[in-house]
């Protein structure tokens, strides 16, 4: 997570001044034909449909790298030819980041090649140069897909083609974004398993190991700093930040600049997800900031009081604090930060998720969360193992993170789904809280998230507590119908008796006020006669693939 950038790590190098070659004819099929070894994306019947459809707008493929945006576009353009398009009628181009093609040089070439070409096809558009403001791309629409031409673009800079769309095409332009893709389609396209997905998903190739830091700097901070220079939005945040503000008409010091303040930020967003601080409370992660807390929990499982009691707080935060800084040190304005954060939300690697009258922000690519995660936890391991005597390691936090991923892919697919009513619930006072509950006409639908491979009688402490059932029934004013539990085992049923639950959570329990709590629940359990439940145990996977 540092910060140490050069001016060549944030500059493309220009080198090379030639015009790139346009590919049409029999020889796209040897580009094309490639492809069809790849399962297609869902997206890809929205990119037929455009191509299959009379509009006056172009099509534009957006989305972070290694999402499968050239692929998409090299697959449509095999579809065509087998659906009997002559090769001669499809052109297809796609640049280098050295090129020297401008926005003049596309619009001529297309213009030239528009007597013999219906479809054309141009990737990484994004290096082409050109300013947003001040550019003949309103062309594509207004002189070509009125004609009847179909252009489609795509972008490694996503963000400079969704600024084109806000800014110059309007509604000229449809776009089709493949940043996010549900947990259903990587397993189906890509044949992803849950535990790969929590830690790849986001990416196409998800065993093909990538280096965080480097898919940050490819697919995040060059991604938004040529944009952002190539448009007016540059002021807007040289009027937040002094050193932006300072160096804004220097294209040299101002990448070098903006790729450090960029980065400033993503680190100070990681650190509120790490310690579960913000400066506003809309944030609740806490990724590896709650290592003390579960080293905590898993001595007093193992049994190891001696240990319970040596563990401090404070000192496990100085410990991450080494690696990561201070989450105080970092001198930038909040309307700076709010209006970089926000154009991490409009690439999409994050996204706001609406529970409980409130927002947690969520990552769209898990494999960026987790990955960069990981990298501290290594950092911090032999630290973690000293003050553990060797009994733990860092590495309690990465499973503890594969949970909180896991829920938050649900949250998404339910989310994008658009077709759930689902919330989550905790009562602050008593602590009782719910992972997820889905309401429907029939009533209310409990469920229990966990990462476990087991089905653990203790997973359902919450779901068969009578009390707090009565409380949700009472709040969402529907009676609760079936009581769940989503983990990664096998899928089946059992009749659970609450009596017991707390029980085994008594006889399990060594700090004195959590006993407390359940023999109290135990003894309720038993003098009001809680009535056995039918708990649903349902894999992870197979729900998902069911939304």
């Amino acid at each position: 997570m540092s910060s140490k950038y050069t001016y060549q790590d944030l500059e493309a190098d220009y080198i090379n001044n030639r015009l790139e070659a346009w590919i049409t004819s029999n020889s796209l099929l040897n580009i094309s034909q490639h492809e069809q070894n790849f399962s297609k994306r869902y997206v890809f019947n929205q990119l037929i449909s455009f191509l299959n459809t009379k509009s006056n707008t172009i099509c534009a493929i957006c989305g972070l790298r290694r999402t499968g945006k050239s692929v998409l576009m090299r697959q449509a353009i095999y579809e065509l030819i087998k659906s009997g398009v002559e090769p001669s009628r499809i052109a297809y181009i796609t640049f280098g980041k050295n090129t020297e093609y401008t926005d003049t040089d596309l619009i001529s070439k297309i213009r030239t090649l528009s007597n013999q070409v219906d479809y054309f096809f141009i990737d990484e558009m994004s290096y082409v140069k050109f300013d947003v403001e001040n550019n003949s791309l309103n062309l594509l629409s207004d002189e070509f897909a009125v004609q009847g031409k179909k252009i489609v673009i795509t972008g490694t800079f996503s963000y400079i083609l969704r600024l084109l769309s806000n800014d110059v095409l309007f509604d000229r332009m449809d776009k089709i974004d493949t940043t996010y893709f549900s947990f259903k389609e990587a397993h189906e396209v890509l044949g992803v398993t849950i535990e790969d997905f929590i830690v790849y998903g986001g990416i196409i190739a998800p065993n093909e190991r990538l280096i965080p830091e480097e898919y940050m700097k490819s697919a995040i901070t060059s991604n938004i700093i040529n944009s952002l220079i190539r448009s007016e939005k540059i002021y807007e945040i040289g009027c937040l930040n002094k050193d932006i503000d300072d160096v804004i008409e220097d294209e040299r010091r101002l990448k070098l600049k903006l790729g450090i303040l960029i980065r400033r930020v993503m680190d100070n967003y990681m650190k509120f997800l790490i310690y579960a601080k913000i400066l506003n409370a809309n944030y609740k992660f806490s990724d590896v900031g709650n290592l003390a807390d579960l080293i905590r929990q898993r001595s007093q499982r193992d049994s190891q009081l001696e240990l319970v009691i040596k563990i401090d707080k404070k000192k496990y935060n100085r410990i991450i604090e080494n690696y990561t800084g201070s989450i105080n040190t970092q001198d930038i304005s909040k309307k700076c930060f709010d209006q970089l954060l926000s154009l991490f939300k409009q690439i999409g690697i994050i996204e706001d998720l609406f529970l409980q009258h409130s927002y947690e922000s969520c990552f769209i690519t898990p494999y960026l969360r987790y990955g960069l995660c990981e990298e501290i936890c290594h950092q911090i391991d032999r630290d973690i193992q000293k003050e553990t005597n060797g009994l733990y390691s860092a590495n309690l936090a990465l499973d503890n993170l594969r949970g909180s991923i896991l829920e938050c892919v649900i949250y998404l697919d339910l989310k994008h789904s658009n077709k759930y009513n689902f919330d989550k619930y905790r009562n602050n006072e008593t602590g009782y809280e719910v992972d997820l509950l889905i309401t429907t006409e029939e009533g209310i639908h409990l469920y229990e998230i966990k990462y476990s491979e087991f089905d653990l009688i203790e997973h359902t402490r919450n779901i068969v507590n009578n009390d707090f059932i009565l409380e949700l029934e009472h709040i969402y004013s529907k009676k609760v119908t079936s009581y769940n539990i989503i983990y990664r085992g096998i899928t089946l049923t059992k009749e659970v008796n609450p009596e017991e639950v707390f029980q085994i959570l008594v006889d399990s329990s060594i700090r004195e006020n959590a006993k407390e709590k359940w023999i109290r629940l135990r003894d309720r359990a038993k003098q009001f006669s809680w009535s056995t439940i039918q708990i649903n145990y349902i894999n992870a996977a197979e729900f998902l693939c069911m939304i």
